[in-house]
């Protein structure tokens, strides 16, 4: 089974601003232009320190630059958020580690309250 593709503006972000692969790639420390080509076909998911690169160039937030990867991480980081959520409670009607687990219950309060402003 193929790894899911998620969509990006690296190119439309490198052809506003007229540069090439090639500049782009020298810009983040490639010797050439197929690690670029690859990130912008979706091919290839960028590492952490690279897509910080693809940031301070193009003066966006990697998450406008990467939304569809942005998304499905929202979305795994809530699903898991739910199950952590339902294991705290369980362990607080269990009353273990009381202090711990009430900390943990305010953290994912304050989360939620601030995702639903």
């Amino acid at each position: 089974m193929n790894a899911p593709r998620f969509g990006n503006h690296i190119r439309s972000h490198r052809k506003r601003t007229g540069l090439s692969q090639q500049n782009v790639g020298f810009l983040l420390g490639y010797g050439n232009t197929s690690a670029v080509s690859r990130h912008e076909l979706s091919v290839s998911i960028p590492k952490l320190l690279t897509a910080i690169g693809y940031e301070v160039v193009f003066g966006q937030p990697i998450s406008k630059l990467f939304p569809d990867l942005r998304k499905a991480v929202e979305e795994d980081v809530n699903k898991k958020l739910a199950e952590l959520e339902g294991h705290v409670q369980k362990k607080a009607k269990e009353a273990i580690r009381q202090s711990l687990i009430s900390q943990k219950i305010a953290w994912l309060d304050e989360r939620r309250a601030f995702q639903e402003e």
